[in-house]
């Protein structure tokens, strides 16, 4: 589904992206791990259209999108969600959806939110949704654009273990029912055990390890990494 090759970024002479491979095939669920400053977010950029490579490719649903728009990786596919909440907070949960939904003639706002357990407060405002609910908002609104796979960049970020847990549910509900594809940027290292089937660990540019949740990080390398 979605295959990069040697990909490269540089910044004023940084390299923060050098020559990472990877693969996510339809169905999964990928993890992709590493400290802050490890690279995930530029390589998520340029997964995405958000960021041009200096080299290397990118190709999703069998299509070469390297280079391309944002908006072509959407239309091919691909929804994001970001570090940065970026709902409509003044909207309610409902509205939320339904407008992602009716812009990309996507999937049923009510199913959606009925996964992501939010159904029952499709009329609230997204303002006043605690952080976990806003995330799984998040997660509905990518799925109603019709997309096939979603990124998604620390999507437990402050939350707690039983929200965490949720978001697991969550995300295994959304790919088993609705047929999703998930590439994760996380720290959380239980919902990355629960969650994932495969796992990318990234330091300093480069990956590290590839390979199951235990196998990766069993890995001396990545367990050096992720030391504070």
């Amino acid at each position: 589904m979605l295959n990069a090759e040697n990909l490269t970024k540089r910044f004023s002479g940084l390299t923060a992206v050098d020559r990472v491979s990877l693969a996510v095939h339809r169905g999964e669920t990928v993890g992709l791990i590493g400290t802050n400053g490890a690279g995930k977010t530029t390589l998520f950029e340029m997964l995405s259209g958000f960021l041009r490579p200096d080299e290397g490719t990118v190709r999703f649903g069998g299509k070469n999108l390297t280079g391309q728009a944002a908006w072509r990786f959407a239309r091919a596919g691909m929804a994001r969600t970001f570090q940065n909440l970026r709902l409509f907070e003044g909207m309610t949960v409902l509205e939320n959806v339904r407008a992602a939904q009716i812009a990309c003639h996507g999937r049923a706002a009510e199913e959606l939110l009925r996964t992501v357990n939010l159904w029952e407060k499709r009329e609230r405002p997204a303002q006043f949704l605690s952080y976990g609910e806003k995330r799984r908002l998040e997660l509905a609104r990518a799925a109603a654009t019709g997309a096939m796979l979603v990124l998604a960049d620390e999507p437990s970020a402050a939350m707690t273990a039983a929200e965490a847990q949720e978001l697991a549910e969550v995300l295994e509900t959304l790919k088993a029912g609705d047929g999703l594809t998930f590439l994760l940027i996380e720290h959380n290292m239980d919902l990355v055990r629960r969650a994932c089937g495969r796992v990318y660990a990234m330091d300093r540019g480069r990956v590290l390890a590839e390979g199951t949740p235990d196998e990766v990080l069993s890995s001396s390398a990545v367990k050096a990494s992720l030391l504070p």
